[in-house]
């Protein structure tokens, strides 16, 4: 990329005093803005600048700063991004991402979002139709037990037949009823047919009527007239979802259509927006800790590699595990992070549902960068300030009226939860100790589960896929010769499912093999105690013990092993 000149003078006034890095900001911003827009404009795409431009448009490495471009760029890449707990993307990647939005039309993500939406939804309906039915099939039962009529088999099978011929009249003629409400042309015949079918629903609905109205009125007729009810109710929700989700495919159709037409000017714009949002993002993150933002790497500054970022991101869900566990992940997912070139602490974007990381932190323990963005996070997603007023709540912070300086206390409190009280230091106050360890801290009476295996993470289905696949490897190979992976996973997924002994048998054999894996005695020591294996129980947390002298959770191992030693046997 050739510089503009305003950069080529940033880069001049640097060298000539490099402790005012400052200088790089708006020359950087409006360079990158301007080569970006310009080569659209040129080529009508952004793939050949960012793929020639990686390295500055990343991380804001430049030649004339460092010389080995190659290897500070390894430095920072040292590790998998696939290894993280959370979905991270650079920023040549997200600007990828936003140009192909712009190119579908936002709409069609929308369009899309909604269809899947409606689907799963439809799979549901259609799972309590058939709960329903069943239900109703066992209370017809249920009623031909009670009768003492001699012909009640064939009674039975008679509201059977018409119960399922209502069932099949109802979806046609409610999907009819909605075509002609939205004007529909029907011939006359198709007229006439759907006459005779609406003629044969009233006349089945008043024979299954006639049969119930036989009954004397009990509990049992009451509910059965009343599943009858909810079926019809059900199959009515069904078709007007089926509609649905015939109009959102007719939109993603027409936004389809409509991509061809996307201009390079309005294309143009949306990238200038967007690339214009994310300048402002890193500037308050700046701005917020009284710097001047710097998106120029620079020698001797402090920043974030793959390691210590995955690092960091698995330290704040194995001390906050309910982070995502909240109805915003349902409905647009885990938040994305974004590592961008600039200096400060992390920010979350609401907007985008992202973390802003940038690639610089000025502390000197990153985990307060991380910190600061996923408590931003959390408190965006408590709508209802339910955390928020509970620790309005704590004797330290009663009198504190200002929202906005009761969120910069939480951020303060919740970075040394992050950091300090992590390892196993005792900094903040007893009762806002306690508070965190009862609403954010894993639950100390509580194995540790590892992000990945957390129950929010499965659906019903997934879950026992898991657990089946998982207990079919270790049976196949037998308990002593099972991988270790596989002993790790299953004695969560065991513990999760209630299985006490299954866990702890599996947590035996993978301690017996002394296993480099600390929270693996912890957990074996806390699952013992549970099944009264008091002795187990004590030698694993004396190991846990030895094996992570200073942590938070030695703390709580050691409470723990106290409590079992001064118990009676």
């Amino acid at each position: 990329m050739k510089y503009t000149e305003q950069f080529d003078k940033a880069l001049a006034a640097y060298k000539n005093e490099p402790e005012k890095p400052g200088v790089f900001d708006s020359p950087f911003w409006s360079m990158l803005i301007e080569k970006i827009c310009d080569e659209i404009h040129t080529n009508g795409s952004i793939d050949t600048i960012l793929r020639q431009c990686t390295c500055f448009i990343n991380y804001g490495i430049c030649n004339e700063i460092f010389s080995d471009v190659t290897d500070i760029t390894a430095k920072i890449e040292n590790s998998p991004i696939k290894n993280s707990p959370l979905p991270i993307v650079t920023f040549s990647q997200w600007i990828t991402d936003q140009a192909n939005k712009v190119r579908q039309l936002d709409k069609k993500d929308a369009f899309t979002k909604e269809l899947r939406t409606n689907q799963i939804l439809l799979s549901k309906y259609n799972r309590e139709l058939q709960g329903t039915r069943a239900r109703r099939n066992d209370q017809i039962q249920e009623l031909a037990e009670q009768s003492q009529s001699p012909n009640i088999k064939n009674d039975l099978q008679k509201i059977m037949n018409d119960l399922s011929i209502v069932d099949n009249l109802q979806i046609e003629c409610y999907r009819i009823r909605k075509s002609l409400s939205k004007g529909t042309f029907y011939t006359v015949d198709q007229k006439r047919e759907n006459a005779s079918r609406e003629n044969q629903l009233t006349k089945s609905l008043e024979q299954v009527k006639s049969f119930l109205d036989c009954y004397p009125s009990s509990d049992l007729i009451t509910e059965l007239r009343h599943t009858i009810t909810s079926t019809a109710e059900q199959i009515q929700k069904i078709i007007e979802l089926e509609l649905i989700i015939e109009k959102n495919q007719t939109d993603i159709d027409t936004v389809q259509k409509a991509q061809a037409e996307v201009s390079p000017i309005e294309f143009e714009n949306k990238i200038r927006e967007e690339l214009e949002h994310i300048r402002d993002m890193t500037r308050l993150s700046s701005k917020r800790m009284h710097l001047d933002n710097c998106p120029v790497l620079t020698d001797g500054k402090k920043y974030f590699t793959y390691t210590k970022l995955v690092e960091c991101l698995n330290r704040i869900l194995e001390f906050d595990p309910l982070l995502l566990k909240n109805d915003r992940v349902a409905i647009v997912g885990k938040p994305l992070i974004l590592i961008v070139p600039g200096s400060g602490n992390a920010v979350y974007d609401w907007k985008n549902n992202l973390i802003l990381i940038p690639l610089q932190y000025i502390s000197d323990n990153p985990m307060i960068s991380i910190s600061s963005g996923m408590i931003e996070y959390r408190l965006d997603t408590d709508e209802d300030k339910l955390m928020l007023n509970s620790y309005n709540e704590l004797p330290e912070y009663k009198t504190i009226r200002s929202t906005i300086q009761l969120k910069s206390q939480l951020t303060k409190d919740y970075t040394t939860w992050m950091t300090q009280e992590y390892l196993g230091y005792r900094v903040l106050p007893k009762s806002v100790k306690e508070w965190f360890e009862h609403d954010i801290g894993p639950n100390k009476n509580e194995i540790f589960v590892p992000h990945a295996y957390q129950t929010y993470n499965f659906s019903s289905t997934d879950f026992n896929k898991l657990l089946k696949s998982t207990d079919e490897k270790i049976c196949g190979s037998s308990i002593d010769n099972a991988a270790i992976d596989d002993l790790w996973i299953g004695s969560v997924m065991w513990y999760h499912q209630g299985n006490m002994q299954r866990a702890y048998e599996l947590l035996h054999a993978l301690c017996s093999r002394d296993v480099d894996i600390p929270m693996a005695y912890y957990n074996y020591a806390l699952v013992a105690s549970k099944i009264f294996q008091k002795t187990n129980a004590i030698k694993a947390y004396t190991e846990f013990i030895n094996r992570l002298p200073q942590c938070w959770w030695t703390r709580v191992a050691s409470d723990h092993l106290r409590a079992l030693q001064s118990s009676g046997t």
